[in-house]
This record gives structure tokens, sequence and C-alpha cells, in this order.
């Protein structure tokens, strides 16, 4: 189970990288048990590795967000803690009601990323400013006084590469090479070597980094050389740590040869997957009701994207066709095994909390699954088993 909050105190502007950041928020949070995790990483001789690519489409525990060819975003589906960055918030005791059934601009132009987490969100424009807003209860969003933001905030003025939100934290990659990380740390997942919340970014890393993924209670980072290096709470293994219920500092787990990563957010299991350079899909931690010691190889080669929530899997191939697959209990969509779904030439993909989102080379955007709160954008709040273009 996810550790829980105890209480929220302020604290002041820091400084980084020469960009000023203002945050709320230092907490510290109970301190529970962890399942200890068997996973020992699997080396491969593969050279080389690649940059996060930009993040067309996002989905959060149950809102989404687009970003269009213009640099413009759009988001849809609930909206009670701020998420949708419209203006608006959901009272907690109409949590029933959707903020918004259908896609709604946020922001005008120059974003090239957004990310989404539990409930709150993230992006970045072009001149490397970072925006953020929805919850900021634990300093998630980055911003001092309010513990909800209903419209983006900047977070920071220049210098980031890429930005990605988790469950209740967020991390960014300077473009530097440098790691930062602010929100909650109840599992260590700031990898600062504590256990405290913080809305003060922490450095992570020096230097060398080229792609960072935030996950539900944990973090991983990818340096140039390929190699892959995680931290947090290691629930059913997911960090593919051996012996460890918690890692508070960066611990590399695999040498070499990593592309991509991602780690289920959301319930339904904890378990990571990752590309490796030869275009294969590995993945550890609660596979199929099982925890899996070592990371292994589900599919061989020509995977080109993969995203990871709730439970299920999305794979996107150098062909373009797409594969959908549920690796536990819950929100299923799909089969057991991986089966190819969809039309073919696909971009980019996300998958939330029992819903996909998938966007084609034209720029639609389709959606399907469960649609609790309008998550799905299609104008109602029926479930959908076959997409629907919105956009």
């Amino acid at each position: 189970m996810r550790k829980t909050l105890n209480h929220i105190s302020l604290v002041t502007a820091f400084l980084i990288v020469g960009v000023s950041l203002l945050f709320t928020g230092c907490s510290s949070p109970d301190k529970k048990s962890s399942e200890e995790a068997k996973v020992t990483a699997k080396e491969t001789t593969i050279a080389a590795s690649i940059p996060n690519k930009s993040v067309r489409v996002a989905a959060g525990t149950e809102f989404s967000m687009c970003l269009k060819a213009d640099g413009s975003v759009w988001t849809w589906g609930s909206d009670y803690s701020g998420q949708l960055g419209n203006g608006t918030m959901t009272p907690y005791k109409s949590l029933q009601k959707p903020g918004s059934v259908v896609p709604e601009k946020i922001i005008d132009s120059d974003v090239t990323s957004v990310s989404a987490g539990q409930n709150h969100a993230m992006a970045l424009k072009k001149d490397g400013s970072v925006w953020g807003w929805g919850e900021n209860l634990v300093g998630q969003v980055g911003v001092a006084k309010e513990p909800y933001y209903t419209t983006p905030q900047q977070i920071v003025a220049n210098g980031c590469k890429y930005v990605s939100a988790g469950y209740k934290h967020t991390v960014a990659l300077m473009s530097d090479g440098s790691v930062w990380a602010w929100g909650m740390n109840n599992y260590g997942q700031l990898g600062d070597g504590t256990t405290t919340n913080s809305t003060v970014p922490k450095k992570v890393i020096d230097s060398g980094v080229i792609a960072i993924t935030a996950g539900d209670i944990c973090t991983f980072a990818i340096k140039s050389d390929g190699s892959l290096w995680a931290w947090g709470g290691n629930e059913k293994g997911l960090l593919g740590i051996e012996g460890a219920a918690e890692i508070h500092t960066p611990k590399k787990v695999i040498e070499k040869g990593v592309k991509k990563i991602d780690t289920n957010l959301g319930v339904n299991g904890y378990f990571t997957v990752a590309i490796r350079t030869d275009n294969s899909l590995w993945a550890w931690g609660e596979l199929k009701r099982k925890e899996i010691s070592t990371p292994r190889q589900i599919l061989s080669g020509n995977v080109m994207d993969v995203a990871a929530g709730g439970g299920n899997i999305l794979v996107n191939k150098s062909d373009g066709s797409l594969w959908a697959w549920y690796f536990n209990y819950g929100d299923r969509l799909g089969s057991k095994e991986p089966e190819e779904i969809f039309d073919r030439g696909v971009t980019d993909i996300a998958v939330g909390e029992g819903f996909y989102i998938a966007m084609k080379a034209d720029g639609t955007v389709w959606t399907w699954g469960r649609n609790v709160l309008g998550r799905l954008g299609n104008g109602t709040t029926n479930d959908s088993v076959a997409p629907n273009k919105i956009m």
C-alpha cells in the first residue's frame, strides 16, 4: 500500500541552475513497511540509448492531455483537483461530475511535451520553461502557497529538457544532464537520501542523464551510456533491485542497452517495462499476479514505444501496429497475452486508469476503455470498447 501524508509546512524559494523556482510544502510521511523484492537486472551488450521523445498524449488517473502540432495543450476528464488547468475545479462532494467530457484548450502555443500525474499535470515549452497545475498538496506542482492550482503556473524559467509527472512527485531533466525532483518522498522517490517530502527541488544526479520517468512510488533515469538507474519504492521488485524495500539514492539497475522505461502508474500491480536498444521489450515486478525476480523479455524486436497504466500495457511497433494486454487484474483492456488492436499508423500512446489514448500520424486523437468522469473525451461518460476519434 502507498504510504500516507501527515502534514504540510511551507518552505522558501530556491534557485536551480540559474532558474528561479517557487515551491510550497515539505512534509514528513508515515513510515510503513514495504515488501522486499528480489529483482536482479540482466545486462546486455547492446550499446547506446536515446533521449526522451516529445510526449504528445498523456493520461492521468482520471484525466487526459493532448499536445497538438501547433503547440497547444488540450485536457479533458476529471478536475476535482484543478488538473484540467481550465480555471475551474469540481467540488470534492461532486466527484461523480466530470470536469469536461470534451477536450478544452488550456495553453495556446509553444508547448513541446506534456506529462500527467495522478491529479497534477506538467508542460514543457520550447524555451525550456516548465509549467504545472492541479493538486499541489505535497508540492508536486512546484509553486508556493496554494494546495491546488486551476491554471498553468510557471515553475522553471528556462533550461529544462524534459519533465515527468509521477503519482505525487515530479522530476525534471535539465539541459546539462542533471536531474532534479520535488513533491512526495515517502518511499525515497525524490532520490535525495531522505523520505521527507519537499517542494524545494533536490538535485539527484549531477550530469550524464538523457531520459527520466517518474512513476507511482519510484523514479528511473537512463544515462548516455545506456545504463538504467532507479530509486524509491521497490514493491514487488518494481525497481529491479535485489533485496531492498526502498532505495533513497540512485542505484544502477542495468549496465547498458536501455532505450526507454515506463512503470505502471495507478492501481493493479507494481511493474516496470523497458525497451532495449535491440527494440525488444522487457518487464519485471508484479506480472500476472506473480513477483518476477529478474527482468524477462516479453516481446522480441520491433517495439518502438510502450506505455503502462492501471495494470495494462500498450505497445507501438515499428510497422505502426498497436498491441495491448494486461498483466494483473482490475480494468482489463484486452487479453492476458499481446494482441493487435486498432489501425496502423499510430505515433503516440498513453495508458490511464482503465483507458487508452492514441495519436495517429495525421494528428487525430483516439480513445477507448472506461469513461468514468469523461476521461475518454468523447462527449459522454459511457465506456467504449472500440476506439473513437475525439480530435
